[in-house]
């Protein structure tokens, strides 16, 4: 009996290898998601200064995951996918977190807080078709602008409330108040525009694609 040629032929087209995803940048990633459950959890306790360490750290994984991503080469499906959802789930629950406190005391609204999930959920969505059409759909300059706004305004609601608790720079509790008022207001304006420019932006490139459907099908075969 024969043996069964194991030689691929040369035409034989090849899939690129996916890298796997135990990897540095994904170790990164993981990380920061067990770094929002710890945030989550501290931010029920009032201990806003260990919540505001473990945002740090977070934020820093976020820089680093990149980095290493790129200096290294490594881009995997699983890592595309796993990377903005922390994100996404990192920052959604810190807001969602902070609605049982009083405004008065965060300056956050729940209004504020559904258009953060909303946006958030219709752009992964949108992302998600548009991208399964075999179409690329990055962030672009603004969706990064609406999450350095998001950061920010994190990181000075936790230094208000930090503030308050330890009775530090009372004096200044109105000045530090309309800081951290301003980028609220800039971050909730630039979630909304993002995702109004994110839903133009894909009702642009499915209308590219359905035309461009629409002439391979209708050319004539020779």
């Amino acid at each position: 009996m024969p043996a069964p040629n194991t030689t691929l032929d040369a035409r034989t087209p090849r899939r690129l290898r996916e890298p796997s995803p135990l990897n540095l940048p994904n170790f990164l990633t993981a990380t920061r998601f067990f770094l929002a459950i710890i945030m989550f959890v501290l931010i029920g306790m009032e201990e806003w200064l260990l919540t505001g360490v473990a945002f740090f750290l977070a934020s820093v994984t976020d820089w680093l995951d990149g980095l290493t991503a790129r200096r290294l080469g490594i881009v995997s499906s699983f890592g595309r996918s796993f990377d903005p959802l922390v994100d996404k789930m990192l920052i959604c629950g810190s807001y969602i977190c902070l609605l049982p406190f009083e405004e008065v005391r965060t300056g956050v609204y729940p209004w504020m807080v559904v258009a953060v999930v909303t946006r958030e959920l219709l752009v992964t969505s949108l992302r998600g078709y548009i991208e399964s059409l075999g179409i690329a759909f990055g962030a672009d300059k603004w969706g990064k602008l609406k999450m350095v706004l998001q950061c920010l305004a994190l990181a000075m609601i936790l230094f208000c409330l930090l503030f308050k608790q330890q009775n530090v720079l009372l004096n200044y509790t109105p000045q530090l108040e309309f800081v951290r008022n301003l980028l609220i207001y800039g971050m909730v304006a630039a979630t909304i525009f993002s995702g109004l420019q994110y839903l133009v932006t894909s009702y642009q490139l499915y209308k590219k694609y359905e035309r461009e459907q629409d002439e391979l099908h209708t050319s004539p075969t020779r």
